[in-house]
């Protein structure tokens, strides 16, 4: 009988090779396949809301100083010592902190006389935004400011100091809630709740939360402006799924 040469029993060692790794590949797919297909058809899925009402902590103004000279150097000479009895009053007498005190626009340009070309002098406007923790004391602050200078208030606005504390608040309430909505279903199809496979936030971009004050008494005498911080609703959209048995 004649010997079988080492080469054609190396090839067919290859190919029952080759064909062993598709079949065990082959197995493993269909596997996987019906593993994702029960898996599929044994989960459930929630979204709910968290609500949170917060009430703010920070108010934030923005207030400046305008003046008016014959020339830019006397118009920002007066500028410049108003809003210095400005700042000292806010952090003298207020208490503010460097911090919390910045300028947030200084302009000089030439006037003109009722849009003419007819020059009628300088103007300065400086701006600064004043963040007050300590809310009883807004509305004092806004009667102060007036009294020592300042001649425009462009916003005063109430917010959050820490607002993803708050957010994650209205997140774990969101995520109670759908486990509660995700246990009643699964009683009431008559299944068990399993563990939780995976969960998402809904989110929807915007811009920090900000409360807009309500005062009443802006513009003069001294008496201090009445100011409503308000509330606001904080919400969190979130999607769970868990195993169902």
């Amino acid at each position: 009988m004649e010997k079988i040469p080492n080469w054609l029993m190396q090839v067919v060692a290859g190919l029952l090779a080759v064909l062993l790794i598709v079949l065990i590949v082959s197995q493993v797919y269909n596997v996987q396949s019906k593993t994702k297909e029960v898996n599929d058809k044994h989960i459930i899925t929630i979204s709910a809301e968290g609500k949170v009402i917060a009430k703010p902590d920070l108010v934030t103004v923005s207030a400046g100083v305008q003046t008016n000279g014959d020339t830019a150097v006397n118009a920002q000479a007066d500028n410049t010592k108003k809003m210095n009895a400005v700042i000292s009053y806010i952090k003298n007498k207020v208490g503010i902190k460097d911090e919390d005190v910045s300028t947030q626009n200084y302009s000089i340009y030439q006037n003109y006389l009722n849009g003419s070309s007819t020059p009628s002098g300088y103007v300065v406007n400086q701006t600064l935004v004043i963040k007050l923790h300590d809310l009883n004391k807004a509305s004092d602050l806004l009667a102060g400011l007036t009294q020592n200078g300042i001649n425009q208030v462009q916003s005063v606005d109430y917010s959050i100091n820490d607002p993803d504390n708050v957010r994650e608040q209205a997140r774990e309430m969101a995520l109670s809630n759908a486990k509660d909505k995700a246990s009643k279903l699964a009683n009431a199809a008559g299944v068990k709740l399993g563990q939780l496979v995976s969960f998402s936030e809904n989110t929807n971009p915007g811009g920090p939360i900000i409360y807009d004050a309500k005062a009443s008494g802006m513009g003069g005498g001294g008496a201090s402006p009445q100011l409503e911080p308000g509330t606001q609703e904080v919400t969190a959209d979130i999607s769970v799924t868990y195993e169902i048995k």
